[in-house]
């Protein structure tokens, strides 16, 4: 099978590995267990946006799984020193940034983030805003919630 064949048939699994778990009791609330662990991790939603915003990859990078894998808004697949990096290397710096519509599901340890975001300031000097849905992938090591996987696709602006 070819990489692009692999790939093809890693993307459909996760897929269908993310739809069974939606799928799964989806009518059932959080309890116990994990709403500490959604309220673990919005906490640390709200450190990553606070470091986008504070322009800090260091921070960012504390927020990673360093065998994460990360596709951005313009598809690229980064690993975690290049994802923490990116914004800096792009020259982005962040005015505001906010997260709506988000949702939360725990599973098995594994927390799994979905919503909107948008971004604006200055890229390469010049204004810059960006509007994305996005799928965070969050797991607990060492007793610290990390990114193992985001996904980021962007969205056309509402008028």
């Amino acid at each position: 099978m070819s990489r692009y064949g692999k790939r093809l048939l890693a993307a459909g699994l996760v897929v269908v590995g993310v739809g069974a778990v939606f799928a799964a009791d989806d009518k059932a609330a959080p309890k116990g267990d994990d709403e500490k662990a959604i309220a673990e991790v919005k906490k640390r939603g709200d450190e990553w946006d606070a470091a986008l915003k504070g322009n800090d990859p260091k921070a960012v990078a504390k927020l990673l799984d360093a065998a994460g894998r990360f596709i951005t808004a313009d598809g690229r697949e980064l690993d975690k020193a290049g994802f923490a990096a990116d914004d800096a290397a792009q020259k982005i710096v962040y005015e505001s940034v906010a997260s709506s519509e988000t949702t939360y599901r725990a599973v098995g340890g594994v927390v799994i983030e979905t919503g909107a975001w948008t971004g604006t300031g200055t890229k390469d000097g010049k204004p810059f805003r960006q509007s994305v849905r996005y799928t965070t992938v969050w797991v607990k090591k060492n007793g610290v919630w990390v990114v193992t996987a985001d996904q980021a696709t962007p969205t056309a602006e509402k008028k």
